[in-house]
């Protein structure tokens, strides 16, 4: 696993962070808050904006949506990477972003606009 520079990258750690204040610094230009919403009818309670762009939101069953606003960037992608569900990992090639499950090697396409739900692995 790649060394992390976030402050927490799971759920619960995130959370924890989250809990004090209603939002965390995560790393630099990467916030945390708590946000009481669904996407894609998945109940979602945090999400992740980097330089003020929602690019994930993190529910507590363990799934995982994610986005990368068109910023199809090392930075977007080192951000994604960290707070991916087991059996996951996210890269891009040719101006397109990847998400590709490890366990059942499927990959799907990151979008702009459109989120992408993932699942743990298992």
């Amino acid at each position: 696993m790649a060394r992390s520079n976030m402050k927490a990258t799971d759920y619960e750690g995130i959370k924890a962070l989250c809990m004090r204040t209603g939002g965390a610094m995560l790393a630099n230009n990467t916030h945390a808050y708590l946000s009481p919403s669904a996407v894609d009818g998945v109940s979602v309670d945090i999400g992740i904006r980097l330089h003020g762009h929602l690019i994930a939101y993190l529910a507590e069953d363990g799934r995982v949506a994610i986005r990368d606003c068109g910023y199809v960037t090392t930075v977007t992608y080192d951000r994604l990477a960290q707070i991916l569900p087991e059996g996951w990992r996210v890269g891009f090639a040719r101006g397109r972003g990847t998400a590709t499950n490890l366990v059942a090697n499927t990959v799907e396409y990151v979008q702009a606009e459109d989120w992408i739900i993932l699942c743990p692995a298992g």
